[in-house]
């Protein structure tokens, strides 16, 4: 399917940058290399992230709400569909929680712990 122009400006962003295109380089040389030279491709630095970094990240975020937001007016949707479309929201249970697996998810946590290590299981 082709893009559209509006998909075009999205990934010419360079924060969408996936590395294809004139800066491809080879990667049959990157498969060779331990998995603790991939620090290197995206270095990280200890501490806390910056404001100028916070502040654009949440500008990315309001841009793609806002993005969102037209593309479900545009079609008439919901933009809750557009976010589970993406992957962004789960859809909705289709089924009631089960009294009795609730029951073992606790019993499997914390169930054994709370006998004494001489009893059996009977």
């Amino acid at each position: 399917m082709p893009r559209t122009q509006a998909a075009d400006q999205l990934f010419d962003d360079p924060v969408f940058d996936n590395g294809e295109g004139e800066d491809n380089h080879d990667h049959e040389n990157e498969n060779d290399q331990d998995e603790d030279e991939d620090e290197s491709i995206y270095p990280h630095k200890a501490g806390r992230i910056p404001n100028e970094a916070k502040e654009l990240a949440h500008a990315y975020q309001k841009e793609y709400f806002e993005k969102m937001e037209a593309l479900a007016t545009k079609y008439g949707k919901p933009v809750k569909h557009f976010y589970i479309l993406v992957g962004d929201v789960l859809p909705p249970g289709r089924r009631e929680v089960s009294e009795w697996g609730v029951f073992q998810s606790w019993y499997n946590s914390f169930g054994e712990k709370r006998k004494p290590a001489n009893s059996t299981s009977s």
